[in-house]
Order: structure tokens, then C-alpha cells, then sequence
């Protein structure tokens, strides 16, 4: 229910932006993210809009290190997001070619690594890691299908004009 409930907030958005622009004349995206063969997002875009496809659902966890200089100890906390994640940018100077971003990680444990008195804790995960690809957007009603790591998943995105 949430990933719709984003998905058509960022898709008025998108469009509400590109009020002064034909949406018949550009069409809109149709985007998914499939890990085998289920989704895991969905949503709609102009892609033309300043604001880009973005989705995120996940959580937030903070990963301490330990770092020791002399006889000084110092603790250093740095967040790190475990979920699904997916962004969408059109290229500025290539409107036909988009950099996408995503990520599908599940949290394992968080792992104490100690060297004596100094101990970090650290996220283990599963899953995919922050992937960057360029991809060609598709025209004309066209669909796109892009492997990812080893097509376990399938970002898919489809032109739709009506």
C-alpha cells in the first residue's frame, strides 16, 4: 500500500511540474523493479520534470567505528540505509539516457568487531549493493528490460504514450 501510496504522490509530482508541457506530446514511464520475477517497485513518471523517479523504503542504521590514534580513542558514527531503493535521473546532456541508481539490501546482523578496548559495530547485509547503469530510455510505447546483477533482477521501464 505505501509503495502505491509514493508512487502516485512522485507521480503528481512529476506531472504537476510539466503543467505548461503536453503530457500526450512526451508520454510518461512506466517503471518496475523486479527481483526474481516478483516486484519490488513500482511507479509512473514524466522523467522530463526536475524532480527525478525516486523511490526508498527501508530503514536507517548506524554503523560505529572504532579508531584508535596513540593512546587516544575516537568513536565515529555513519549512518547506512538497508532497503529498497531506486533513482531514475534523465542525463542533461543526453535527454535519450538516463543514470539509474538502485539497491535491494536486508539487514543480517550488526557484527561487533573488536580489537581490545576498541570495538566496531557493523552492518552485515544481504542482497544488492548501490548499482549505477546508464540506460537508453525507450520511445513510443516501447518497453525496456534491463538486467541486473546476473538477472536476478529486471529494472523494466516502459514509454506510454495515450
Amino acid at each position: 500500500m505505501n509503495k502505491v501510496v509514493l508512487a502516485c504522490a512522485l507521480a503528481a509530482v512529476s506531472l504537476s511540474s510539466m503543467a505548461q508541457i503536453p503530457l500526450t506530446e512526451h508520454g510518461r514511464y512506466e517503471v518496475k523493479l523486479l527481483k526474481d520475477g516478483k516486484e519490488r517497485v513500482v511507479g509512473v513518471t514524466a522523467l522530463n520534470a526536475p524532480v527525478p523517479f525516486t523511490y526508498r523504503s527501508g530503514q536507517e542504521v548506524s554503523e560505529v567505528s572504532c579508531i584508535r590514534s596513540g593512546q587516544s580513542v575516537t568513536m565515529q558514527s555513519k549512518p547506512k540505509f538497508i532497503g529498497v531503493a531506486l533513482d531514475i535521473s534523465r542525463r542533461a546532456d543526453d535527454p535519450g539516457q538516463a543514470d539509474v541508481t538502485l539497491e535491494d539490501e536486508d539487514l543480517l546482523n550488526m557484527e561487533k568487531i573488536s580489537e581490545g578496548d576498541c570495538a566496531s559495530l557493523i552492518a552485515k547485509t544481504e542482497g544488492l549493493s548501490s548499482t549505477k547503469i546508464a540506460v537508453r530510455l525507450p520511445r513510443d510505447n516501447e518497453t525496456l528490460n534491463v538486467p541486473v546483477d546476473g538477472g536476478r533482477y529486471v529494472l523494466q521501464i516502459t514509454h506510454r504514450i495515450d
